[in-house]
């Protein structure tokens, strides 16, 4: 990510482009369902094994987990 002075970011768009605005390098994420007790988990986890380490992981219901495309 870039850093930035607090005008710099002011003046970004309300809704700024990830890569081209903010500097993220896009990575590659695994999605995986599960189903424990009743109740549906996502699971998002690095694919860049070099990137992995016990905190490279995303845990969440799925009720939290919206498709950004329909959300747009």
């Amino acid at each position: 990510m870039v850093s930035m002075s607090f005008g710099e970011w002011e003046r970004l768009p309300p809704d700024p482009d990830p890569v081209a605005d903010l500097g993220y390098s896009p990575g590659k994420w695994t999605v995986r369902e599960t189903n424990r007790g009743g109740r549906r988990h996502v699971v998002f986890a690095c694919d860049d094994e070099a990137e992995r380490d016990r905190e490279s992981f995303i845990i969440a219901t799925g009720a939290a987990v919206e498709d950004l495309v329909d959300r747009r």
